[in-house]
């Protein structure tokens, strides 16, 4: 497990491999509670996270 940082200074992103050496990203917001803000599975599809102004998960 690698942790970085992403390119704000409120932002971590921690970056996992797997045996294969295929890599998952998840990026959190340090300002917000550590909330998920974007993922990247093995395969590189990326998905990013909203949320409403309460803290909750937006679809």
């Amino acid at each position: 497990m690698d942790t970085y940082r992403a390119g704000r200074a409120d932002a971590h992103q921690v970056k996992v491999t797997d045996p294969a050496g295929k890599a998952m990203v998840h990026g959190f917001d340090h300002e917000r509670g550590d909330r998920l803000i974007h993922k990247s599975d093995a395969n590189g599809d990326l998905r990013y996270f909203r949320y409403d102004t309460r803290g909750f998960l937006a679809r």
